[in-house]
């Protein structure tokens, strides 16, 4: 098993995230001790390794808490904690701690060049010098190593490497030296890129990206480039971006999900970087927060009336992302407090009724209900959101119906994801309508995908439909 720890050490999360790591399907709501009984059933039988990254842990008395909870496996059962604290580590440790070193400088150099030579560019010796030279302020650090090299992958220009190599920003110390050398990376985008980068920092660390979904964010922000051609879709742009955050080492861990979706995750250190350099724009609200009036993009993690307090200064925010099952009442708040809102992410959430005065985001753009298991209908007033781009209902498993009337209004509507809702029968009428139209995915809704050939022909653009595994793509000739 393994969790993520990272600042937040919150013992009930925390099991929730072991439990998860382990497969075991828990509810959100339950307390700790029933999250203890969850845990200690499955465990109580096996052996198991588990690993806590990153611990990062003030108080003696959740650690103690967290082991007793753990009791219980086979003997032979082991935990490793990783930290970058020292002092943690004598807090955690039960046996001598292992300092990991910096990789040695043949096995440094040997990284540099993987990521920073491209091929037949060993004709470049006086480049190679640098490199060296470079490779030793990295102080033996992978990631840094890594993401330095790939700003200068298949740069040929002398000044170029030497501009990395003289830096002043090397000079600077911050965690352990690490920190710098990733802003020397970041110093090197695009304006575009930075932009991009900045915002994921409104995700937890070691979230779990998905390259249509953060596509689809950063469409809500406007801020991908216009196509070069006229066979490029937006979403075509948004890929090339991540690829190119991917090459740079800023996004890692990558692999190809069907129908060439891209997951990855983001390293701490990074993940440290994007949260300095979106701070004043980009906020995760908790009980011990202190937002700035100018903050426009939030992230809730508690959802108390002292959260609710902070908001009352608030006025320009236009994201609201829930990482915690939020109560109708901050939602209420939110909704009627900030009108310029372009994203809504309530993810996991357990109202049955979305507010019906939603009809006064009207510069709302993405829409994320998934995961909520009580919803059954959405609210005809949902209709009014005109600029709405992109609606996600996945695991919305009593979801029944659709406003009937709500298509043809909803002419900036681009994606549809509807995913794993047994009990949504049918589309409205209308598709045909929807000239912005240009995704739309029914997966694992066996009634609504036999349906769904009544409603393709009514479609006028391409569209990529995703039914049950299969992905077809269609389109209506003139």
């Amino acid at each position: 098993m393994w969790a993520c720890v990272s600042e937040d050490f919150n013992v009930t999360t925390l099991i929730q995230e072991i439990l998860k790591s382990a497969n075991v399907t828990t509810d959100e709501n339950l307390c700790i001790d029933q999250l203890q009984i969850h845990l200690r059933e499955h465990i109580k039988v096996k052996k198991f390794l588990l690993v806590l990254d990153d611990i990062w842990i003030k108080d003696d008395n959740k650690w103690i808490e967290l082991i007793r909870l753990l009791l219980g496996g086979f003997i032979g059962s082991k935990i490793i904690v990783t930290t970058r604290n020292s002092s943690i580590a004598t807090i955690t440790s039960t046996a001598p701690t292992y300092d990991l070193k910096g990789l040695p400088r043949k096995d440094s150099l040997s990284l540099f060049v993987k990521f920073a030579f491209k091929e037949g560019q060993d004709q470049y010796p006086n480049l190679l010098e640098i490199g060296k030279e470079i490779v030793r302020k990295c102080k033996g650090i992978p990631l840094v190593i890594k993401t330095i090299a790939s700003i200068l992958y298949s740069k040929v220009d002398e000044d170029e490497w030497t501009f990395v190599r003289d830096n002043e920003i090397w000079n600077l110390e911050q965690d352990g030296g690490i920190l710098p050398a990733l802003r020397l990376s970041y110093n090197q985008l695009p304006f575009h890129l930075k932009q991009c980068f900045a915002y994921c920092s409104l995700f937890p660390k070691n979230y779990v990206f998905y390259s249509f979904k953060l596509i689809q964010f950063w469409m809500a922000y406007g801020i991908l480039q216009s196509p070069v051609n006229k066979n490029q879709e937006l979403e075509d742009v948004g890929d090339l971006y991540i690829k190119e955050l991917l090459l740079r080492s800023f996004f890692q861990d990558d692999n190809v999900h069907k129908f060439e979706c891209i997951i990855f995750k983001m390293h701490d250190l990074v993940h440290d970087l994007a949260l300095s350099i979106a701070q004043g724009e980009c906020s995760v609200v908790t009980k011990k927060s202190t937002l700035v009036a100018e903050v426009c993009h939030l992230t809730f993690l508690d959802n108390d009336q002292e959260v609710t307090t902070q908001l009352e200064k608030l006025s320009k925010v236009q994201t609201i992302i829930f990482q915690t099952n939020q109560p109708m009442s901050l939602l209420e708040v939110c909704i009627s407090k900030f009108k310029y809102l372009r994203v809504l992410d309530l993810r996991e959430s357990s109202f049955e009724v979305l507010p019906s005065f939603i009809e006064t985001l009207k510069h709302l753009r993405y829409l994320d209900l998934s995961d909520n298991r009580k919803i059954k209908q959405l609210p005809d007033s949902i209709c009014k959101l005109h600029s709405l781009q992109t609606l996600l209902l996945e695991n919305c498993i009593n979801l029944e119906r659709l406003p009937k009337e709500w298509l043809p209004r909803l002419k900036s509507l681009q994606t549809i994801g509807i995913a794993n809702c047994p009990k949504l029968l049918s589309l409205p009428e209308g598709m045909q309508a929807l000239t912005s139209l240009r995704e739309l995915g029914i997966v694992h809704c066996l009634d609504l995908s036999r349906k769904c050939k009544e409603y393709f022909p009514k479609i006028a653009h391409v569209l990529e439909i995703e039914i049950n595994g299969f992905k077809l793509t269609i389109e209506k000739m003139s």
